[in-house]
């Protein structure tokens, strides 16, 4: 009788624990754990999911702290991480996004405390909040002071650090620095991966990356594509062109439900010749790096302006209140998982030659 006891009440605190955990955390998609590139036995994870489950609550608590100023050293109240679990131990985090050498008293840099695992993976990336643009961001990996990684990315590239040291054990002290020297509005965001249930004969080497992370994300060289939470347009194969302003072509790109920028569409088809008519709101030239900023209506909070930049100084040729018709492509870029992925021309032609493209091959004639 009182073994049966002893089960029951171990089943009900096993019960609590994995309905603590599920309340407490979003539930996206298990990552199913592979040895060797086969199934690991289910009743072994089974064995080992109160332990898994044990360290998940705690990780989670230092990914949700809030940036840290790196001039001030003081965290950013306003920038806590928020926290998705994405099931087997694996964890995403994003903090709002961040305007760099604005004159806002955030300099160059901003900082995330972490702790992790041994062999379990950082996979840290920025977002660059606009779909114009051109830049990298600098994301570095210390510990304790001392500088374990470097890296220069692009927008959604990622790259991993796998914390060295025992499996199952803590290691604290770790701090994640992204940068951005330009006047530009990036998300800093971290994927934490657990590689190894904690339990010897569960231990696992990662080979390959993984694809379809979230529900709304898949990896391909290193780089995040991200998903319309929705049908998309991406898989139509009739295009139009539509007329637009640069408020609706930013909604056609942005996903409502999770507040995202996208690398698909909801209307526009790949292929589609894309029509830009707006009125010029704001116009700056940066004469050190000879390029023209223009700025035009956003009715999305986080933004204040919808910005595209052109090579040279335009103020002689444009001033604030002309309308100005630009004509863009909407291009496919990949296709993984049965997912079309798009970009607009101006975009892929900025990356490939590392500067912002002439405003005469987009402007209408």
């Amino acid at each position: 009788m009182k073994k049966t006891k002893v089960i029951v009440f171990v089943f009900l605190l096993v019960s609590a624990l994995v309905m603590f955990i599920s309340t407490t955390h979003i539930s996206a998609q298990n990552i199913d754990f592979k040895l060797d590139g086969e199934q690991i036995d289910q009743d072994v994870l089974k064995d080992s999911q109160a332990e898994i489950n044990s360290v998940l609550p705690k990780i989670a608590r230092a990914l949700a702290k809030p940036l840290i100023n790196y001039i001030t050293n003081l965290p950013m109240g306003s920038h806590p991480g928020s926290v998705i679990h994405q099931g087997g131990g694996d964890y995403h985090v994003t903090h709002p996004s961040v305007d760099f050498n604005n004159g806002n008293g955030i300099n160059t840099t901003v900082i995330k405390s972490a702790t992790g695992y041994g062999q379990d993976i950082f996979r840290p990336y920025m977002q660059r909040n606009g779909i114009f643009g051109l830049g990298t961001a600098g994301i570095e990996i210390f510990r304790n002071g001392v500088q374990l990684d470097d890296r220069v990315v692009r927008s959604n590239q990622t790259f991993d650090y796998k914390i060295p040291g025992g499996y199952n054990t803590e290691y604290g002290g770790y701090e994640i620095h992204y940068a951005v020297h330009d006047s530009q509005r990036w998300t800093p965001k971290m994927y934490y991966i657990n590689i190894n249930p904690p339990c010897t004969q569960c231990q696992t080497s990662f080979d390959g990356e993984i694809n379809d992370i979230t529900t709304n994300h898949v990896m391909k060289d290193n780089r995040i594509y991200v998903k319309q939470s929705e049908n998309t347009a991406s898989k139509n194969s009739v295009s139009y062109s539509p007329i637009l302003t640069m408020d609706e072509l930013y909604t056609e790109f942005y996903d409502d439900k999770t507040k995202e920028l996208t690398n698909q569409t909801k209307k526009i088809a790949p292929g589609s010749q894309i029509v830009i008519d707006d009125v010029i709101m704001e116009l700056t030239y940066n004469k050190e790096k000879g390029f023209t900023t223009l700025n035009f209506n956003s009715e999305y909070p986080e933004l204040d302006y919808h910005s595209i930049y052109f090579k040279g100084d335009l103020s002689s040729e444009y001033e604030i209140g002309d309308s100005l018709t630009l004509v863009f492509e909407l291009v496919k870029t990949e296709e993984i998982n049965g997912n079309t992925f798009v970009e607009l021309d101006y975009n892929l032609q900025a990356e490939k030659n590392d500067e912002y493209p002439s405003l005469d091959a987009f402007v209408k004639k």
